[in-house]
């Protein structure tokens, strides 16, 4: 995913600012592009499919020159790792549970970095967004959390997640906003001279 351009981002930011007069809580929005460089990955999937194609070559041709079977895999392993290093195929090289291990751990950096105990009343909530993972997350400040069982956050969340697969991450992200401000103004309506005390400008990375 490129960056959000100009016009995404103020529909983002004007989603926030409308999510945000519904209720006292504030709202914060993090698109990642990946939340990890996962670096040492396509070397390991370079390394295993160089010895694949030296193995095949070396049963299928037994008497093959060691300076052939050598340029072989020397030659498998560096296409590899550079295709594989590409951004696009990188986070891919990770296993899923590393992918999401580190979305999370991510997401937890960026919470306790923008939201958590920002806010006077203890009502602050980050939507983080980690695009090459697929990956969503609401994290919530302390008040919200005693307030609203987690099970509500998880169907945003899923829903979100479809949405992502099948479409623009912009139109899932303001659709999301819209669904946590309804959920927070129930039990954090707004209050008279309430003041934004989280910007709402989208963070990217």
């Amino acid at each position: 995913m490129q960056r959000l351009t100009a016009e995404e981002r103020a529909q983002v930011e004007a989603a926030i600012e409308a999510a945000e007069r519904r209720t006292n809580a504030e709202i914060a929005v993090v698109v990642a592009e990946t939340s990890d460089d996962y670096a040492g990955f396509p070397f390991v999937w370079a390394a295993g499919l160089a010895l694949l194609a030296g193995g095949a070559l070396a049963i299928l041709r037994p008497l093959t020159w060691a300076p052939t079977l050598f340029l072989l895999e020397a030659g498998v392993f560096l296409l590899a790792a550079i295709v594989l290093s590409l951004p696009r195929w990188r986070a891919y090289t990770a296993p899923r549970w590393v992918r999401e291990e580190r979305a999370r751990w991510m997401a937890q950096l960026q919470f306790s970095a923008r939201v958590e105990n920002r806010t006077a009343d203890a009502v602050g909530l980050l939507l983080y967004v980690s695009v090459a993972e697929r990956f969503v997350e609401v994290r919530v400040d302390g008040r919200i959390a005693a307030a609203v069982p987690r099970a509500t956050w998880d169907a945003i969340i899923a829903d979100f997640t479809r949405s992502m697969g099948a479409g623009s991450t912009v139109t899932a992200v303001v659709a999301a906003v819209g669904r946590c401000a309804e959920v927070l103004a129930t039990h954090f309506p707004p209050i008279p001279g309430q003041q934004s005390e989280i910007t709402n400008r989208v963070v990217e990375f």
